[in-house]
């Protein structure tokens, strides 16, 4: 338990100070723990060998490794939830002689990704090209499904590092919006926006544009 706590301390303390990786080398019965900030790699503490293995013990089964597998390069991912962040972790483990070296790549879940709202531009306009077929050609409509479709190919082999739950969300946010807001039509005309549509599509900027405001003051923050 007192492994535990120091494991997910160390990685909380990472997340504040915007440490982008973090090192751990288990050589000669011991554990030297480092952090990289700003492209330097600083030493941050040296642990005994029985915390050590406790710790490596606790990252491989919440990364889903291999305890046994001691010889090869090992890949996972794990997420750590804590009460003001909750922290994205990739973890790449390599044997060295006399012991074994893994780093850590921290994701913040407060950094600003565009995936998600990528995919929902795609999920409206698929919907949107659907359900107003006649204005544009078929072949942007097989172009754009074609685009989801190998996105979610992506997805699917690097599964272990990317957020599938965000694309997934902001596709269907994407498309949900497009069948609420602009009805099926068959008319060759693009459909004209109303005072309602202006009045909302000036709210939903003005609160785009407070989500940047707030996530980049987040990012620029002090710890």
């Amino acid at each position: 338990r007192e492994a535990t706590r120091q494991l997910n301390d160390l990685f909380h303390d990472a997340a504040r100070r915007r440490v982008s990786d973090v090192h751990l080398l288990y050589q000669e019965g011991k554990c030297q723990i480092c952090f990289r900030a700003g492209g330097v790699l600083e030493e941050i503490v040296v642990v005994d060998a029985q915390t050590a293995k406790q710790f490596d013990e606790k990252i491989r089964a919440r990364s889903q490794m291999s305890q046994a597998d001691r010889h090869r390069s090992l890949d996972g991912r794990m997420r750590l939830r804590y009460v003001d962040r909750s922290i994205d972790v990739r973890v790449s483990v390599i044997p060295v002689v006399g012991g074994q070296a893994s780093a850590h790549f921290l994701r913040n879940a407060d950094s600003v990704g565009a995936s998600g709202g990528l995919m929902g531009w795609l999920g409206f306009l698929l919907v949107f090209e659907t359900l107003h077929h006649r204005l544009v050609p078929r072949s942007a409509r097989r172009r754009l499904a074609a685009a989801v479709f190998l996105t979610a190919l992506i997805g699917l082999i690097g599964h272990r590092f990317i957020d599938n739950a965000a694309h997934a969300g902001g596709l269907v946010a994407g498309m949900l919006y497009a069948a609420i807001v602009f009805p099926k039509s068959s008319s060759v005309y693009r459909p004209q926006s109303t005072l309602t549509d202006r009045i909302g599509g000036s709210l939903a900027l003005a609160a785009c544009a407070a989500s940047a405001a707030f996530a980049i003051w987040k990012i620029c923050a002090p710890a």
